[in-house]
């Protein structure tokens, strides 16, 4: 095998290798109850699989046909996985500002029971 098809398959073999660490996060990610462990977890290793996309942009210089289409559907499913990861972490993050603001409201509730409660406010128990 020649140095430029090897590259190109330790080029492939990474992606591989990246894309299944992004699987593995977004797994977490969608696990109900996942612990913040886990999480950290996931993310640091997904955060040592190495991708430097000028190596990898050199090692497909001059690729036809088929090593390109490989390449780009690589990409494509990283591109793809990477916005699924995103959306993840925004609905987590969404569902963590909400039981924070739901422990504020009961904790202000609970504040007000302790103290009497006699002094005319209201307690909203909407939250």
């Amino acid at each position: 095998m020649s140095v430029v098809v090897e590259a190109r398959a330790r080029e492939l073999a990474g992606l591989d290798r990246l894309e299944g660490e992004l699987r593995a996060l977004l797994g977490v990610l969608d696990t109900p109850g996942a612990s913040a462990e886990a999480v950290a977890a996931a993310t640091e290793s997904w955060a040592r699989a190495e991708f430097d996309p000028t190596r990898f942009l050199e090692a497909f210089r001059g690729a036809e046909g088929a090593e390109v289409a490989r390449a780009r559907a690589a990409l494509s499913r990283l591109n793809d996985l990477d916005a699924l990861v995103r959306d993840a972490c925004r609905r987590g993050l969404n569902d963590t500002a909400d039981a924070i603001e739901k422990t504020r409201a009961l904790r202000a509730q609970l504040s007000v029971m302790n103290d009497g409660g006699d002094d005319g406010e209201l307690l909203d128990f909407t939250h």
